[in-house]
């Protein structure tokens, strides 16, 4: 029977994470050419915005998926007193989801526009021939509330009988034993499990007793996009790209960065270059650019052009660097992608795990600093040096690794057909 229905899931509804989007333009592309004849739907909070980027898709209004998932039918102060209230919810859930959702519908969303956008995703996952997580660093706790909205689509998928994949996944980490249980759940009745790096992900599956040779490394769908972006044709290669995450989750504030910064002015200064803010969160005010300009000094030398919100904009704006220092992951990626060394910068364990596996996929031409050990502002010049010195051939090692892993990932997207039959 051929595929009719898809939905996806993913981790930017917002769009402002560049490479959140860039992941999911090439898994809608993607998933358009294996099942042409298929209607794709896929979450977000800005419709308009998200059919410029994916044309091939139709948005399901992700602020109405969020209270399916997020409230109970049951009056909240019942189930807190009464823990077996709770698990009647739960049982009647898994035995019919979909009345399940229609309740809780009906009991918080009072506004037409979202019931009807909460009909538009209930009548989805009816309707679903495949429900794919497309690919993101999301299942960890640094994210618990969205953990447990994207468990909650993929288990309504699973109490139907709709064959679920993900694809892509960089997994924790993950130590909240209630979440961690939970996760275990969704993702060893998954069909299909790929994963964006092989250091850390595989160990966090066995440890869920995820073991189905149906589990693979690909490494991350963002690359496809990054190798089919018509790069300028003078693309000089002479700035050093610069990026920080000031956030919670990268447990990182304007003091952790200072010393890095410095050393960034000062190789720009040394190297006679310019430093290119190179901006994966979008957000105006707190996002990376940013980020950027409130960290380093007023007179440092700074390249002002601003960047568009589009991951092809950053693609092309990385594709100017001869060396990329980030605390963004997907800043990472799209240099090593196209021959750009990276130097990943890390506090958190979340962010170490992200740039660890990045560098067991791309080698020797993407490194890891640590920002809270001893000397690493000298470390961080040591490595921005070697990257220099040797971008070149860095650069030809890390595109054969980028080559590897499209041609991989690409081919578990034409696995899907034969295990959705399965």
């Amino acid at each position: 029977m051929p595929v009719r229905n898809v939905v996806v899931d993913w981790g930017g509804q917002t769009l402002l994470n560049l490479g959140d989007l860039a992941m999911v333009m090439v898994a809608v592309r993607r998933l358009s050419r294996v099942f042409p004849e298929a209607r794709i739907r896929c979450t977000s909070h800005r419709p308009d915005d998200f059919r410029r980027f994916c044309p091939q898709a139709e948005p399901l209004l992700e602020s109405a998926n969020q209270l399916l998932y997020w409230r109970r039918w049951l009056p909240s102060a019942l189930t807190r007193l009464l823990p077996p209230a709770a698990a009647l919810e739960d049982s009647f859930f898994r035995h019919y989801p979909i009345a399940s959702l229609r309740l809780r519908a009906r009991r918080h969303l009072r506004d037409a526009v979202m019931a009807e956008a909460a009909n538009n995703t209930i009548q989805a996952l009816r309707d679903a021939d495949l429900v794919v997580a497309a690919g993101g660093g999301y299942l960890t706790d640094a994210f618990e509330g969205y953990v447990l909205r994207i468990l909650g689509l993929l288990e309504t998928a699973q109490h139907l009988g709709k064959p679920v994949v993900l694809l892509g996944q960089g997994l924790g980490p993950l130590t909240q034993p209630t979440l961690k249980a939970r996760v275990g759940e969704v993702l060893r009745r998954a069909k299909y499990i790929t994963l964006r790096e092989g250091l850390r992900g595989p160990d966090l599956l066995r440890e869920l007793h995820c073991t189905d040779p149906r589990i693979e490394v690909t490494g991350d769908d963002a690359i496809e996009l990054v190798q089919d972006t018509q790069l300028p044709a003078e693309n000089p290669g002479d700035l050093v790209g610069f990026n920080i995450r000031l956030a919670r989750y990268a447990a990182t504030n304007s003091e952790i960065w200072q010393d890095a910064a410095t050393a960034v002015d000062q190789f720009a200064r040394d190297r006679k270059t310019r430093i290119l803010p190179c901006p994966i969160d979008c957000d105006a005010t707190h996002g990376d650019a940013a980020s950027v300009r409130k960290i380093l000094s007023a007179d440092a030398p700074l390249d002002t052009d601003e960047c568009p919100h589009d991951p092809v904009a950053v693609i092309r704006r990385v594709g100017r660097c001869r060396l990329v220092v980030t605390g963004s992951y997907h800043a990472a990626v799209f240099a090593l992608s196209q021959g750009v060394p990276a130097i990943g910068l890390a506090k958190s364990a979340y962010y170490q795990d992200k740039f660890d596996g990045l560098a067991a996929q791309f080698g020797r031409a993407c490194t890891v600093v640590r920002l809270d050990q001893p000397n690493a502002a000298r470390t961080l010049r040591e490595r921005m040096d070697h990257g220099w010195e040797n971008s070149q051939e860095l650069g030809r090692e890390s595109r054969a690794a980028a080559d590897r892993q499209r041609a991989s990932s690409w081919a578990a997207y034409l696995r899907l057909p034969e295990l959705v039959k399965a």
